[in-house]
């Protein structure tokens, strides 16, 4: 049938299974979501669940169970974000509503410049017992 995602300001966010009506929470007492307030929600065309908290934007990657937070050190601007202000558009562009503004980005660029900043680990000897 379906899925549907959901926000809230005080547990994290909710999975509904519309096929089978399980709900499944993912909360600071039960996953690694950086925080249980959560302001808005959108899904992009990868199934990557972003959503923004009150100073924070949050990628959440479900297959992965991997929650990544970009702050004002990744070019967030300070301020609030507002609950409910999230959008994406037809060319998969993203927008979320602050106190200061709106907050647009193409998803699969930071997604790319996420993987920039994956730090690459090259073994250059291997010995066993000496």
């Amino acid at each position: 049938m379906g899925n549907l995602w959901y926000p809230t300001v005080l547990d994290g966010i909710h999975h509904l299974d519309i096929g089978t009506g399980k709900v499944t929470k993912y909360n600071q007492s039960n996953s690694l979501i950086p925080t249980d307030d959560i302001r808005a929600l959108v899904i992009d065309e990868a199934d990557n669940i972003w959503m923004t908290a009150e100073k924070s934007l949050i990628r959440f990657t479900l297959d992965r169970q991997s929650f990544i937070e970009y702050g004002a050190a990744q070019g967030i601007k300070t301020g609030k974000f507002e609950i409910g202000s999230g959008h994406i558009s037809q060319n998969q562009t993203i927008y979320f509503g602050a106190n200061n503004g709106f907050h647009f980005f193409d998803p699969q660029v930071v997604i790319q410049n996420d993987k920039l900043l994956i730090p690459s680990i090259n073994i250059t000897e291997f010995s066993v017992r000496n």
